[in-house]
Order: structure tokens, then sequence, then C-alpha cells
């Protein structure tokens, strides 16, 4: 397998300080509205306080995935005019590791902000910045939107990856979808190869942790050889592309 790159580094980072949950906050005031969103899809509240919204991944916001951008302006269209309303509420779920809130905001007689957006199918649900409950209740809201091929869901040119195209680079949030050709263990990951070419077909990581709650829950692992398996995370420049499962909501094992 290749030497990690820079970004495989900046991807052990961010894990590292969100796999065994969501920091936890730094204050339990919510930011004062009014608040506007940015291009790169941070909250800016009126007490200068910034904050992330919780959950998500919105693709095309960020200055390597211009391809996407079109998603990127549709959110923000979206956001822009939810943050509009005067019956906000805006809840604080947890912090980044810059110790920026994550926050969920909701109209108090209708959706959060992560609902619509999934809804419409502009968001990519994240496990690794928000708290276990609500990323359950948000994933079934972004199925429903994957169902129906709406917006990022869309049959070709789709947010979703095939396991066997995945591509190594760039670094990317991505779900990503294939059968696994076999699983072995090497000092305390599981590996879940997803080609017959070890270290140059895509790759899962899983955790000691994580392989021990799925063992928990009646799924081995190591036994996956054959089955159907979706991934959400971060891709990473190693071999034909690898990503680190540190949380069981990251995966999807279908029947």
């Amino acid at each position: 397998m290749r030497r990690a790159t820079s970004s495989v580094l900046f991807l052990h980072l961010l894990l590292t300080t969100t796999a065994g949950g969501v920091a936890a906050a730094p204050s339990t005031t919510p930011p004062a509205l009014p608040a506007r969103v940015d291009s790169r899809f941070l909250l800016h509240f009126a007490d200068d306080r910034e904050a992330i919204l919780a959950g998500l991944q919105v693709p095309g916001c960020r200055e390597d995935e211009r391809s996407w951008e079109h998603w990127c302006a549709a959110a923000l269209e979206i956001a822009r005019a939810f943050l509009a309303a005067i019956d906000l509420r805006v809840e604080i779920l947890g912090s980044d590791r810059w110790q920026r809130p994550l926050v969920a905001v909701r109209q108090l007689a209708g959706p959060d902000l992560q609902s619509l957006l999934l809804e419409r199918g502009l968001a990519l649900v994240d496990p690794l910045s928000g708290p276990e409950g609500r990323i359950a209740a948000w994933l079934e809201v972004e199925r429903r939107a994957r169902q129906q091929g709406l917006g990022i869901w869309r049959a070709e040119g789709g947010l979703m990856e095939p396991a066997e195209a995945v591509a190594p680079a760039p670094l990317r949030f991505r779900l990503v979808c294939g059968r696994v050709e076999g699983a072995h263990a090497l000092h305390s990951w599981t590996y879940l190869n997803f080609g017959p070419r070890r270290g140059q077909d895509f790759t899962l990581r899983l955790s000691r942790e994580i392989a021990r709650l799925l063992h928990r829950d009646g799924l081995d692992p190591a036994r996956l050889a054959g089955r159907a398996v979706c991934a959400r995370g971060w891709i990473s420049e190693a071999g034909g592309g690898m990503m680190d499962i540190v949380n069981a909501l990251q995966l999807e094992v279908q029947p």
C-alpha cells in the first residue's frame, strides 16, 4: 500500500477527533439570531459566533469540488430563505475540532434545516458530526431522497460512487456501494476489500471497536465477503482509495 499522503494525515486527524463521538459543546448557550450562511456553508450569527450545521456534508461547497457547485448553490438558496424566517430555534448538539458549535436550526412550527436539505437531495448525512439519535433520523430522510433519485442522488452523475470505480483522489466525503470481495484483520483493524487486488482496489478499514459492536449485533465483519455494503465517509489517497469506519452508522449492509 502506498505511503500515506498529506490528505491521509488530515483524515487521520479528522477521524481521531471525532471517532469517540461529537465533542462536548464549548457552550450550552445557543448563538444569537439572526444568522447567515456563507459559500462554505458556515453559519454566522449575530453575536459573531460561527457554527457548523450538524450531521451534514453539502457537496460542491469545497474549493476542490467545483463540478458540484450547482448543488451547493441550490442548497445555499434554500438555507438563506430558511434563515430569513423569524420563528427559528438554534440547538447546540456538540462541537467540531476547532470548538465551533455543531447546531441544528429549526422552525418552531416546521422541520429543521438539515431535514429540508436532505429531503431535496442536496446534502449527505455525516455520522461523524452529529449525535446518534439525530443522525439515525436524518438518515431516514436521506434514504427517501435516494430512493426517489433526487438532487445529488440522480442516476447519472450522482454522489453515490460504485466501489469498483472509486478513484483515490481527491480527498472527499462520499457514499460508496459495492460487493465485498474479502476481509482480513491486521493489528487492530479489519479490512473489507472490494476487489481482488488488495492494496489497489477500494477498501474499508474498520476500527476494533466498530468490529466489536457489529459482531455484538450479529454481524461479523470477517464474514461479509459476498455481501453488498454501502459506506459513507472520507475517501483517502491510500491504495485504490480507503475509507475509515469509526462509527457504525457509516455502514449499510444489505440483507
